[in-house]
């Protein structure tokens, strides 16, 4: 599972948009792009290089807190 260290050496973000935005991808072009596709349940899903898909919103609360919130 990915840490809070892991997340923010891959991904940026925003708390006040709520965005985030690519850091260190697999591909350059994408780097400083946002991160994100709407998932089958309308959240915003996002897939962190070598880890699994997570929501964006468990992806914040863990980059804010340094731990996963409760499931």
């Amino acid at each position: 599972m990915i840490t809070q260290e892991e997340l923010k050496e891959i991904l940026e973000y925003n708390p006040k948009t709520g965005l985030f935005t690519r850091l260190n991808p697999k591909r350059r072009s994408f780097i400083g792009r946002q991160a994100g596709t709407y998932g089958s349940g309308g959240y915003i899903v996002i897939k962190p290089r070598d880890f699994p898909i997570r929501s964006a919103h468990r992806l914040a609360w863990l980059y804010m807190t340094g731990h996963w919130p409760p499931s």
